[in-house]
């Protein structure tokens, strides 16, 4: 009898340690970071924390491509005048903010002159 009382007690307790599986959540992205960074504030903002979330945050006109060199991001394309001194960007057609709004050379501009 103690051990038909033993065995049901073990498989109850073993049934608390089995668990239904949860569904993952799709469009998640889990990054290490290191320390909370003081701001997000791209023109406040200082040091590799911050930095790393800033460069998942903001697409900028030029992008760093896998070898290091300067590739296109919101800009599809550049030209650079013969003294090297004045860039003109070509954004690309089509680009939308994450509302829903289209990109417009003007917040670049925006933001440079913050």
């Amino acid at each position: 009898m103690k051990f038909v009382l033993v065995i049901g007690v073990m498989l109850i307790t073993l049934t608390g340690c089995f668990h239904k599986q949860e569904t993952p959540i799709a469009n998640v992205l889990i990054r290490s970071n290191g320390s909370e960074p003081q701001t997000l504030d791209p023109h406040l903002a200082e040091g590799v924390p911050a930095s790393n979330i800033l460069r998942d945050l903001y697409e900028g006109l030029m992008l760093t491509g896998p070898e290091g060199e300067p590739i296109a991001g919101a800009a599809k394309s550049y030209s650079m005048s013969s003294d090297g001194k004045i860039y003109t960007f070509y954004l690309r057609q089509g680009a939308k903010w994450s509302n829903g709004d289209p990109v417009l050379a003007q917040h670049f501009v925006d933001g440079f002159r913050r």
